[in-house]
C-alpha cells in the first residue's frame, strides 16, 4: 500500500502552529459504555477507523475541563494533556464552545508529543498541495503529484477530478491559441 512520507517531528510542529489558529474540532464523537468491556471495544473501533498518522496519533477524550483532558491511545495508554498541551484546542474547551467542537468524553482528538515529552492536542491538515505537469504543445497532463494522505482519502482528489482539470487546462488553452489567433493544433509551436 502506499505511503505518504514526511518528516514526521518537522511536519506535526507545522501542524500544531496551524492548529492554534483555528481549531475544527474532534473527528467524530462516539458514545462510551459504562460496561469497561464495551468501553473498550468502542473505543478500540473508534481508533481503527482514524489512525495514526506518523507521529500525529489518535486518540480518545475520556474526561475533559478547561485546565485538563485525560484521553486514552488504541494501546490502552492513558494519556495526560495540560496547560500548553491544550492551547491549540482551547475553544473546545470553553462552556460556550458549538457542540460540533466541544471537547468531552468521547471526543476523538489527534495529539502529538512535544520535543519537551508532553503531550499537546493537533489536529490533520485540511489543506493539500499539488503538481501539475503539462506539455506545453497541447495542454496534456504528463504527471501529477500531489495530496496529503492516501491512506485518509483513498482516492486521489487530484485524479478523481481529473476530468474537470482537463478542461480547466484546455479552456486556458484555447483561450492562449486565440489570443494568438492559431489553431489549437499550432498553439504549442
Amino acid at each position: 500500500m502506499h505511503k505518504t512520507q514526511r518528516t514526521g517531528r518537522c511536519a506535526a510542529a507545522s501542524w500544531t502552529s496551524n492548529a492554534a489558529k483555528f481549531y475544527r474540532g474532534p473527528e467524530e464523537f462516539i458514545d462510551i459504555p459504562t460496561d469497561p468491556k464495551e468501553a473498550e471495544e468502542a473505543i478500540d473501533d473508534a481508533l481503527v477507523d482514524h489512525p495514526d498518522n506518523d507521529d500525529v496519533m489518535s486518540a480518545v477524550v475520556l474526561q475533559a475541563n478547561p485546565k485538563m483532558i485525560t484521553a486514552i491511545r488504541q494501546n490502552s495508554e492513558v494519556i495526560t494533556i495540560t496547560g500548553e498541551g491544550l492551547h491549540p484546542a482551547q475553544s473546545g474547551l470553553s462552556d460556550k464552545a458549538p457542540p460540533n467542537i466541544r471537547l468531552r468524553r468521547g471526543a476523538v482528538i489527534r495529539i502529538v508529543k512535544t520535543p519537551k515529552n508532553t503531550w499537546e492536542i493537533t489536529q490533520l491538515p485540511e489543506v493539500e498541495g499539488a503538481f501539475v505537469a503539462l506539455d506545453p504543445r497541447d495542454g496534456s497532463i504528463k504527471a501529477l503529484v500531489g495530496g496529503f494522505d492516501f491512506e485518509k482519502k483513498q482516492i486521489q482528489p487530484r485524479a478523481a477530478s481529473l476530468a474537470t482539470t482537463r478542461l480547466e487546462f484546455q479552456t486556458l488553452y484555447l483561450f492562449r491559441c486565440a489570443g494568438k489567433r492559431l489553431y489549437p493544433s499550432h498553439c504549442g509551436q
